[in-house]
């Protein structure tokens, strides 16, 4: 069996998903890196015979975006490096010297070691909201669609 209303009603779904998690983490990362993590959204609408799903496929960077890092190992210096180029971080002069981009992303590293980073749950939040709006023009899909297999399966057998 096939559920045409319900399958366009979740690629609706997918498709406003992507558009507002592009709008909405766009408010919590820096604008290359939002960038790239939108540009990496994509779904799959999935039947298996049994139920549907829609499954997202993110840059796996979305991890800390959403859940933030526990402290203990710091991130790589590398990428705070690059970070600092293209946010720019403005630097302050301690003890009478500004530090260097590499030192900087060094201290940041550390300090995320140390404190860790805090979730943003941005992917949860878009997702939340976006299903409690959907929800129920998603189950009269589904109840449109299994009406017409009984119409169907009826008038075959009589």
């Amino acid at each position: 069996m096939e559920y045409p209303n319900l399958e366009k009603l979740l690629n609706q779904y997918g498709t406003e998903i992507k558009k507002r998690y592009g709008t909405n983490v766009s408010k919590t990362t820096i604008k290359d890196e939002r960038e790239k993590l939108f540009e990496s959204v994509d779904f799959d609408i999935d039947f298996d015979g049994i139920y549907y799903s829609v499954s997202l496929f993110l840059n796996k960077y979305w991890y800390y975006v959403e859940y933030g890092r526990k402290s203990g190992k710091r991130p790589p210096v590398a990428e705070i490096e690059r970070w600092i180029k293209i946010k720019p971080i403005v630097r302050e002069k301690r003890n009478g010297k500004l530090p260097t981009e590499k030192s900087l992303a060094y201290i940041i590293a550390r300090s995320i070691g140390k404190k860790g980073t805090k979730p943003q749950m941005t992917l949860t939040k878009t997702n939340d909201a976006l299903y409690t709006e959907m929800k129920d023009s998603i189950k009269e899909a589904f109840i449109a669609d299994v009406n017409e297999d009984i119409n169907r399966l009826l008038n075959n057998i009589w």
